[in-house]
């Protein structure tokens, strides 16, 4: 107890802090034992349980041991029955991931033939045009050389 705070208190107070670290380490101390003892306790209550419970095991009789496979084949069935469902529902995912993706392309497909459907149309009537206006043309000419004729 050299530091300098230690140094500056009484000896009165001295006395009394060291009282007070006695009775708190004393106070841990019996916390201790009592926390032991409870675990302790609560360990011999546990193997005493087990005990009585081994006690008290008989093999099962036949009619128990029926309900036993019976319980457990039935447990199997449902196991495979969630699985077996699980798969259905992956497989059904797969097919309509595939038929929105063949819906998907065939709107392409249809996009595609409609376009070029369109530019054959204007194709056409651009020739159409031409036609007319070569006509009205040669119609002109001939106008023009009977009048040129007369």
């Amino acid at each position: 107890l050299t530091t300098p705070f230690l140094t500056t208190l009484s000896l009165a107070s001295t006395k009394a802090l060291t009282r007070n670290v006695r009775k708190l380490d004393i106070y841990l101390q019996n916390f201790g034992r009592k926390v032991r003892r409870k675990y302790i306790l609560n360990q011999q209550r546990h193997v005493l349980q087990k005990l009585q419970q081994l006690k008290k095991w008989r093999p099962l009789t036949p009619k128990q041991k029926k309900i036993q496979e019976q319980r457990e084949k039935k447990r199997k069935e449902l196991a495979e029955e969630k699985e077996r469902r699980r798969l259905e529902r992956e497989r059904e995912k797969e097919m309509r991931r595939y038929e929105l993706e063949a819906e998907k392309i065939a709107r392409e497909k249809a996009r595609e033939e409609a376009r070029l459907k369109k530019e054959e149309e204007k194709r056409i009537k651009e020739e159409e045009k031409k036609q007319k206006e070569m006509e009205k043309e040669a119609e002109k000419r001939r106008k023009l050389e009977e009048e040129e004729r007369e």
